[in-house]
């Protein structure tokens, strides 16, 4: 990196990386993915050395961690996975109530307590998942809405990375945009059930005018 020390150098490699872990996972290769995620988690290191509690790069390490502990859930590894999100998830929560890196902490917490609802309920602790899934649907009273809907289109263009989503992927490639799609059609309900009623927005989208059959109004 030619200014590892630069808070923008680092947004532009780790969105780098993280593009490439995405893709790596889409094709179903989690393990190269992983390292992928991790090369992105190194870079955010260098520049916090000299930054350790810099809002930005707070939220950008916790938007890292839910790559990574996302990832080890799909291999199979859901303690280390939920102990990278738990981690995520306390990095994020301070900056969500304000200044500039309010909206991608708000983004962020949202993923990560929404996988991490995902996994404790798959390991049968419902009560935790409610109280994670009502933490989550606190982060986006009006006028923040419209922002879950953008979520929902970051999520559901993540999960048509390969072939506009139509080319077929290995099982743990289908598992993962399964997933994404799964979270984005979760961001919609919850900002119509929050009072976004801007459909013509999520129409227009060719990314979430798909997601429209599950069981969302059309």
């Amino acid at each position: 990196m030619a200014h590892p020390e630069s808070i923008g150098y680092a947004e532009e490699g780790v969105a780098a990386w993280v593009r490439i872990g995405n893709l790596q996972s889409q094709i179903g290769d989690l393990r190269e993915a992983a390292q992928s995620y991790q090369e992105a988690h190194a870079v955010v290191e260098v520049v916090r050395v000299a930054r350790p509690q810099n809002p930005a790069l707070q939220v950008l390490l916790a938007a890292v961690l839910e790559r990574e502990g996302s990832n080890f859930a799909g291999v199979g590894q859901s303690d280390a996975g939920s102990k990278l999100l738990l981690r995520a998830a306390y990095l994020a929560r301070p900056a969500v109530g304000g200044g500039s890196s309010a909206v991608k902490a708000r983004e962020t917490l949202s993923e990560v307590l929404w996988q991490l609802a995902r996994l404790y309920r798959a390991q049968g602790e419902d009560g935790k998942a409610q109280l994670l899934e009502r933490e989550r649907s606190a982060l986006w009273p009006d006028p923040y809405t419209g922002g879950l809907v953008d979520l929902a289109s970051s999520l559901a263009a993540r999960s048509n990375l390969i072939g506009y989503g139509k080319t077929p992927v290995p099982t743990e490639g289908e598992t993962s945009r399964r997933l994404d799609r799964q979270q984005a059609a979760d961001c919609l309900r919850l900002a119509l059930a929050h009072g976004f009623r801007d459909l013509g927005k999520i129409k227009a989208n060719p990314d979430l005018a798909a997601l429209l059959g599950r069981n969302l109004p059309k």
